[in-house]
């Protein structure tokens, strides 16, 4: 009986697995075609990273000179320099009024 119940067993995990694993279930090629989408999307935001590195390195360079370095600077120091460069702030109720008047 033991042998009878085992076999049955065996058949039945047999079955179950060779009806679960039909093609139509496992087909994997929109999940790849994900993964290549998601690695040119990738490679383009590499591409864009670089070049902003590009903009921010002559940014440096050029803003150095004018500014000062930033890294040197305290925050009195830098206020001090941005005003020296830019001027006072505007008030800030002039900030908030409207030039349609």
């Amino acid at each position: 009986m033991k042998k009878i119940f085992t076999l049955l067993a065996l058949a039945a995990c047999c079955a179950a697995m060779t009806w679960s694993c039909s093609d139509d279930k496992y087909d994997d090629t929109e999940i790849r075609q994900e993964i290549e989408n998601l690695k040119q999307e990738i490679a383009s935001m590499k591409e864009q990273v670089n070049s902003l590195k590009t903009i921010i390195d002559a940014l440096n360079e050029t803003a150095k000179p004018y500014f000062g370095d930033l890294s040197g600077m305290t925050y009195e120091d830098w206020a001090r320099r941005r005003r020296h460069v830019c001027g006072p702030l505007p008030a800030p109720a002039a900030a908030h009024r409207s030039t349609c008047d």
